[in-house]
């Protein structure tokens, strides 16, 4: 027996609807054909749904009578080759199971169905997976705004608790001239701390630092000598400030 004959056959081996002979040849195929028992195995639960999907039907009355006649008027046919035995043992066994290929259609059409159930439920449970393991991030942010009445400076101050990230943004800063760089600062009462310098794009002035803001009370940028940072304190003016005392709060 082929793949090919084991594949006619399949839906009738499932129903144990073959042949001693047949069944024993299919038997001996799946002993040293891994793809045909793969195959059984995949549609093993499709037919296990069949009886729930086709409803009951009752045989014409008299079938059964008509049917036991008719074999008692079949001669028995003369022998053959082998191979011409296997033929027309195939024939046979299509001519009394017409309704195979309307099974495989069926088992197939279920299996489709199935499978695209089941990956929409997969698809679903991710989903629900990525939103329970993902962590909540809470975002605190603090105004932060020029120190002269007349500066149009603003911006803000911005930390992520997962990673413990911030983010010093301030927009209106005008253009440092010569070497002079803008730097950041947190501050604890009076002791200033170097969070870094901004870097200025496209009229935005940004610096990204980690750590907590737990222990200070104020940030503040200042416009230094450059060309490097200042090291313990600010050496120029101090222009724009932001307190801490005051923020807002949201979580995604």
């Amino acid at each position: 027996m082929t793949c090919q004959d084991f594949e006619e056959l399949s839906g009738a081996y499932i129903l144990g609807a073959l042949t001693p002979e047949e069944r024993q040849a299919a038997q001996e195929h799946l002993a040293n054909c891994p793809e045909c028992t793969l195959m059984l195995q995949q549609l093993q639960p499709v037919a296990n749904l069949l009886p729930l999907t086709v409803p009951e039907v009752e045989p014409p009355a008299g079938h059964k009578e008509r049917f036991l006649a008719r074999l008692e008027q079949e001669t028995p046919e003369p022998a053959q080759q082998p191979r011409q035995i296997s033929q027309a043992r195939k024939t046979s066994a299509k001519r009394r199971f017409p309704w195979r290929t309307a099974l495989l259609s069926a088992a197939a059409i279920i299996l489709v169905a199935a499978l695209a159930a089941m990956t929409a439920w997969n698809f679903s449970l991710q989903q629900q997976v990525a939103r329970l393991s993902t962590p909540t991030i809470q975002t605190t942010t603090y105004a932060v705004q020029g120190t002269t009445t007349q500066s149009s400076m603003q911006g803000n101050l911005t930390c992520y608790s997962k990673p413990q990230i911030c983010s010093l943004q301030l927009h209106g800063l005008p253009p440092a001239s010569g070497k002079q760089v803008y730097q950041g600062w947190l501050l604890h009462g009076k002791q200033p701390t170097s969070v870094g310098l901004l870097q200025v794009h496209n009229g935005v002035a940004t610096v990204y630092f980690q750590g907590s803001l737990q222990d200070y009370d104020a940030t503040a940028v200042s416009l230094e000598p450059g060309p490097a940072a200042s090291k313990d304190a600010p050496k120029g003016p101090v222009v724009a400030l932001g307190a801490l005392n005051k923020a807002t709060h949201s979580s995604s």
